[in-house]
């Protein structure tokens, strides 16, 4: 009677282990299997896309040129040689026949004209121009005499203006324009002439000191005959 109750005690205790093994099992799922994955590959790096050629430009539109070209004459008529015609930015010389040439963008321009000397510039003022058009034919004066007048006598500590003239080849015969007339002394100890601010001192002469001096009057290149003057006390 004892040993068939140790026997069912055995058997209950092995069924009891059984059980629970089986209700550990089922409450506590496995986690899955993990796979072998496959090797990892490294993309090719991609090539750099090249930047595109950058568009030629358009050729800048074709710029309009206007030809300026004629004959400079003198007062005579006759072709005058190495003047410069200068029409804006632009110029040319003229040749032995008298003729220049030059291109310009304008159509028109602002004209000066520099001949040699013995020639009246045109316009005869630095700051003055003219209107200068294509084919167009010009006229410079030539000088042909220039006088200078002074008194006779002066006192020392005097001053006078100097009667002044000049000829063109047109038989004109004026009054030099002040700003490009020059009055010259042989002696400024004796006579001074041309000094002073004003634009009428270029044609005056002072007395020094006792004693003769010549005036000379110089204009476009073109020197007048000396005169003498003497000074004299006061």
């Amino acid at each position: 009677m004892l040993a068939m109750s140790t026997t069912t005690r055995y058997a209950a205790v092995v069924l009891l282990a059984g059980l629970l093994s089986s209700c550990n099992s089922s409450t506590t799922p496995a986690g899955p299997t993990p796979s072998p994955g496959p090797t990892q590959t490294l993309a090719p790096a991609a090539n750099p896309v090249p930047a595109p050629e950058p568009e030629p430009s358009p050729p800048p539109p074709p710029t309009t040129t206007y030809t300026y070209s004629g004959i400079v004459t003198d007062g005579q008529g006759r072709p005058v040689t190495g003047v410069t015609v200068r029409g804006g930015p632009d110029s040319g010389t003229t040749d032995a026949n008298g003729r220049y040439e030059f291109r310009s963008q304008y159509d028109s321009v602002p004209g000066n004209l520099y001949p040699p000397a013995g020639y009246e510039r045109k316009p005869v003022r630095w700051t003055d121009s003219f209107v200068l058009t294509p084919g167009q034919n010009l006229t410079v004066r030539r000088i042909t005499g220039l006088t200078a007048i002074p008194p006779a006598t002066l006192a020392v500590g005097a001053r006078t203006s100097v009667n002044t003239q000049v000829m063109f080849d047109t038989g004109a015969i004026e009054t030099p324009v002040l700003e490009v007339i020059e009055l010259i002394s042989s002696d400024p100890s004796i006579l001074r002439a041309g000094a002073g601010s004003a634009e009428n001192d270029r044609i005056s002469i002072a007395g020094v000191a006792p004693g003769t001096a010549s005036v000379t009057a110089r204009y476009f290149g073109v020197s007048s005959p000396a005169r003498p003057v003497q000074v004299v006390p006061r």
